[in-house]
């Protein structure tokens, strides 16, 4: 009995093991997917952020095209940058004036 009991003890803590490693692949995966989907996010708030045109998409259907993909969304990404930095530069000069 003692030999079952022992071998029902290593067993469970092969399965503990599992389950740890388990876990952590589940924590590398969803910091992933994470990451991903804040990438989506901050492209839809660069639409809201525009409210865009129909010129405007004609355009960035062109870059996007004439560019590449990738090249386009890095473009896209320094420009948005650029686009914030400005807005927020813009509010505080006028919260500044306005006191």
């Amino acid at each position: 009995m003692s030999h079952l009991a022992a071998d029902v003890e290593r067993r469970r803590e092969v399965l503990k093991m599992q389950c740890a490693a388990q876990r952590e692949q589940l924590v590398e995966t969803a910091a992933a997917i994470h990451s991903q989907l804040q990438a989506i996010d901050r492209g839809l708030a660069l639409v809201r952020g525009l409210r865009m045109s129909p010129a405007l998409l004609a355009g960035a259907a062109a870059l996007a095209l004439g560019l590449g993909s990738t090249r386009a969304v890095r473009l896209v990404g320094r420009g948005y940058l650029v686009f914030n930095t400005v807005q927020r530069l813009w509010r505080s000069l006028h919260r500044h004036e306005i006191r």
